[in-house]
């Protein structure tokens, strides 16, 4: 994830759906900006964050397009 998130363009926004995100990760995810990060429970559970997460991944492809 690292080497793939650090040869984005600094103006691109990367999505992370990880199963875990530890104090350490979150801490590098911090430091490398851009980085959304969502839990995989958190999208299958609550309607919410699944919610945030399709308005922000279509937000961002749309721009693209």
């Amino acid at each position: 994830m690292t080497k793939s998130f650090a040869e984005t363009p600094s103006s691109c926004v990367n999505f992370l759906v990880a199963g875990v995100i530890t104090p350490e990760i979150q801490a590098r995810l911090n430091e490398m900006g851009n980085v959304k990060a969502y839990l995989l429970d958190d999208l299958s559970q609550d309607g919410e964050s699944w919610d945030d997460f399709t308005n922000e991944v279509f937000h961002h492809a749309l721009r693209v397009i």
